[in-house]
């Protein structure tokens, strides 16, 4: 029986990364900032998120600008509090240094 608590498969932490991302090759990347990520996923804010749209192109930096990390997502939700994005694709090399840097914010 569950306790009413939310059950996650990924740690989520409060890390502001810059995020570009585009939902199509032939956009324009847009910019914003991440208000919490996962080794599975992150939540973007942005002032008008767009409705009806399911993948986006992503790439961000961490704070040190160490790396630039490329990644497609599936928009799993759009709210006021902007696009919870699910990872689809991303680099073993991207992903490890993103639980790295998780693990290292916790």
């Amino acid at each position: 029986m569950s306790d009413g608590s939310e059950q996650r498969l990924f740690k989520r932490v409060s890390i502001p990364l810059l995020i570009q991302y585009r939902f199509s090759p032939f956009e324009n990347y847009a910019t914003d900032y991440s208000a919490n990520v996962s080794a599975g996923g992150l939540l973007i804010h942005c002032e008008d998120p767009p409705e009806n749209v399911a993948t986006i192109l992503l790439r961000f930096l961490p704070r040190d600008g160490s790396r630039v990390i490329l990644a497609q997502g599936e928009v799993v939700r759009a709210t006021s509090e902007g696009l919870a994005v699910r990872f689809l694709q991303i680099d073993e090399a991207d992903q490890a240094f993103l639980v790295e840097l998780i693990e290292g914010a916790v």
